[in-house]
């Protein structure tokens, strides 16, 4: 028998906190604008992150291009990769959530155009 197929629903309490964090961010971006640059930086960090994941899932697949994986290997490639697509998908909801407030608050703070 195989395992099931890991999709966005096995991880629902990964999933809620991704929407935590994009709470807390509006929140912030809200009632804290002078704490925004918090904000910011988690993005960097969490740019920084996704890279690591990007670039080690990258070398992985080098390294299975260049020999014959047997059945447990296969397992926890299959593993990670299921992981790690997660988790950068995860990542990137955050990164996008942040720079929508950021070109929110850009937009927001464009002098109106007076017309006559």
């Amino acid at each position: 028998m195989t395992k099931p197929t890991l999709t966005i629903s096995h991880f629902p309490q990964w999933k809620r906190q991704g929407e935590i964090i994009k709470q807390a961010n509006r929140k912030c971006f809200e009632n804290f604008p002078n704490d925004f640059h918090h904000k910011i930086q988690m993005k960097k960090e969490g740019q920084t992150l996704l890279d690591g994941l990007a670039q080690g899932r990258e070398l992985l697949l080098e390294l299975i291009n260049s020999q014959e994986l047997n059945p447990a290997q296969q397992a926890k490639n299959k593993a990670f990769k299921r992981s790690s697509k997660f988790l950068i998908g995860l990542l990137m909801g955050v990164i996008a959530d942040v720079e929508a407030l950021e070109l929110e608050r850009m937009e927001a703070e464009k002098p109106a155009e007076v017309t006559q």
